[in-house]
């Protein structure tokens, strides 16, 4: 069976509970409020977590201390607050680690 354009947007929303107009926000919500930070990269998002790439253990550290406040600074834009966490990761030998 050959998926259209179409059904895999559709599939992409079902699997995410995400809407491609919600991601586009968030991005440049992302780089607005936070895109300041280099050590910090937006890379997805998965049941109500954001994923940012860090490039060090010590940036994924600073990440999780502002947790709270990121998660807060982004749900301000949308009418229902979706974002409950933060998550990192960062690769090591072309290898991702997820913290």
């Amino acid at each position: 069976m050959i998926s259209t354009g179409k059904d895999l947007v559709r599939s992409f929303q079902f699997k995410t509970g995400l809407s491609l107009d919600r991601m586009a926000v968030l991005n440049s919500i992302w780089d607005k409020e936070w895109g300041y930070v280099n050590c910090w990269k937006l890379s997805g998002v998965k049941k109500g977590k954001i994923l940012i790439q860090v490039s060090s253990s010590s940036a994924a550290q600073e990440l999780q201390t502002r947790s709270r406040q990121i998660v807060e600074s982004l749900n301000k834009y949308f009418q229902k607050p979706w974002i409950k966490g933060v998550s990192s990761s960062f690769k090591r030998s072309g290898e991702a680690i997820n913290r």
